[in-house]
Protein backbone atom coordinates (compact mmCIF):
# COMPACT_ATOMS: atom_id res chain seq x y z
CA UNK A 1 0.00 0.00 0.00
CA UNK A 2 1.11 3.54 -0.68
CA UNK A 3 2.43 5.06 2.61
CA UNK A 4 0.44 8.25 2.13
CA UNK A 5 -2.81 6.36 1.52
CA UNK A 6 -2.03 4.13 4.49
CA UNK A 7 -1.47 7.14 6.73
CA UNK A 8 -4.71 8.76 5.56
CA UNK A 9 -6.54 5.50 6.28
CA UNK A 10 -4.90 5.39 9.74
CA UNK A 11 -5.95 8.97 10.50
CA UNK A 12 -9.54 8.41 9.34
CA UNK A 13 -9.89 5.28 11.48
CA UNK A 14 -8.45 6.82 14.65
CA UNK A 15 -11.84 7.70 16.14
CA UNK A 16 -13.45 4.30 15.62
CA UNK A 17 -12.77 2.66 18.96
CA UNK A 18 -14.77 -0.52 18.29
CA UNK A 19 -12.63 -1.83 15.44
CA UNK A 20 -9.47 -3.87 15.16
CA UNK A 21 -6.11 -2.66 13.82
CA UNK A 22 -3.38 -5.12 12.84
CA UNK A 23 0.27 -4.64 13.70
CA UNK A 24 1.09 -3.81 10.08
CA UNK A 25 -1.51 -1.04 10.06
CA UNK A 26 -0.60 0.28 13.50
CA UNK A 27 3.15 0.48 14.06
CA UNK A 28 4.57 2.53 11.16
CA UNK A 29 2.09 5.36 11.61
CA UNK A 30 2.12 5.18 15.40
CA UNK A 31 5.88 5.72 15.41
CA UNK A 32 5.51 8.48 12.80
CA UNK A 33 2.93 10.29 14.98
CA UNK A 34 5.26 10.12 17.99
CA UNK A 35 8.07 11.55 15.87
CA UNK A 36 5.82 14.39 14.66
CA UNK A 37 4.75 15.08 18.25
CA UNK A 38 8.38 15.22 19.35
CA UNK A 39 9.42 17.59 16.54
CA UNK A 40 6.41 19.86 17.07
CA UNK A 41 7.07 19.92 20.79
CA UNK A 42 10.63 21.10 20.21
CA UNK A 43 9.61 23.60 17.53
CA UNK A 44 6.64 25.06 19.39
CA UNK A 45 8.39 25.37 22.75
CA UNK A 46 10.19 28.40 21.36
CA UNK A 47 6.78 29.89 20.55
CA UNK A 48 5.44 28.94 23.97
CA UNK A 49 7.87 31.36 25.56
CA UNK A 50 6.35 34.06 23.32
CA UNK A 51 2.68 33.35 24.17
CA UNK A 52 2.35 30.33 21.87
CA UNK A 53 1.52 27.93 24.69
CA UNK A 54 -2.11 27.59 23.63
CA UNK A 55 -1.09 26.52 20.13
CA UNK A 56 1.29 23.93 21.58
CA UNK A 57 -1.45 22.52 23.83
CA UNK A 58 -3.95 22.28 20.98
CA UNK A 59 -1.48 20.54 18.64
CA UNK A 60 -0.44 18.08 21.36
CA UNK A 61 -4.06 17.30 22.24
CA UNK A 62 -4.98 16.59 18.61
CA UNK A 63 -1.93 14.37 18.07
CA UNK A 64 -2.57 12.48 21.31
CA UNK A 65 -6.04 11.65 19.98
CA UNK A 66 -4.39 10.11 16.91
CA UNK A 67 -1.98 8.19 19.13
CA UNK A 68 -4.39 6.79 21.74
CA UNK A 69 -7.32 6.05 19.39
CA UNK A 70 -5.37 3.48 17.37
CA UNK A 71 -3.84 2.11 20.58
CA UNK A 72 -7.36 1.16 21.68
CA UNK A 73 -7.97 -0.50 18.31
CA UNK A 74 -4.70 -2.42 18.67
CA UNK A 75 -5.74 -3.56 22.15
CA UNK A 76 -9.03 -4.76 20.63
CA UNK A 77 -7.11 -6.68 17.98
CA UNK A 78 -4.89 -8.40 20.56
CA UNK A 79 -8.08 -9.16 22.53
CA UNK A 80 -6.98 -7.36 25.67
CA UNK A 81 -9.20 -5.27 27.91
CA UNK A 82 -9.23 -1.52 27.33
CA UNK A 83 -8.63 -0.82 31.00
CA UNK A 84 -5.26 -2.44 30.46
CA UNK A 85 -4.12 0.95 29.11
CA UNK A 86 -4.40 2.45 32.62
CA UNK A 87 -1.03 0.82 33.25
CA UNK A 88 0.38 3.81 31.33
CA UNK A 89 -0.06 5.82 34.53
CA UNK A 90 2.83 3.94 36.17
CA UNK A 91 6.05 5.81 35.30
CA UNK A 92 8.64 4.00 33.13
CA UNK A 93 7.30 0.49 33.77
CA UNK A 94 3.77 1.13 32.50
CA UNK A 95 4.67 2.36 29.02
CA UNK A 96 7.13 -0.51 28.64
CA UNK A 97 4.47 -3.08 29.54
CA UNK A 98 1.94 -1.49 27.17
CA UNK A 99 4.52 -1.35 24.38
CA UNK A 100 5.25 -5.06 24.78
CA UNK A 101 1.57 -5.96 24.86
CA UNK A 102 0.88 -3.92 21.71
CA UNK A 103 3.47 -6.06 19.94
CA UNK A 104 1.32 -9.17 20.47
CA UNK A 105 -0.07 -11.00 17.47
CA UNK A 106 -3.66 -10.51 16.45
CA UNK A 107 -6.24 -12.70 18.10
CA UNK A 108 -6.96 -15.28 15.37
CA UNK A 109 -10.70 -15.69 15.93
CA UNK A 110 -13.55 -13.28 15.38
CA UNK A 111 -14.43 -11.09 18.36
CA UNK A 112 -17.10 -8.49 19.07
CA UNK A 113 -14.79 -6.04 17.24
CA UNK A 114 -14.87 -8.00 13.98
CA UNK A 115 -12.97 -10.80 12.24
CA UNK A 116 -9.20 -11.11 12.17
CA UNK A 117 -7.70 -9.35 9.14
CA UNK A 118 -4.11 -10.46 9.71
Amino acid sequence: MNPIKGYCNYMMRAGRMNERMTRKEFWPYFVFNWAVLYVLDKALKALAANSGGLLLNIVCFVLMFYIFGPMIQRVNDAYLRKRFLFVLIVPYVGPTIVLLMLLRKSYPEATEYGPCRD
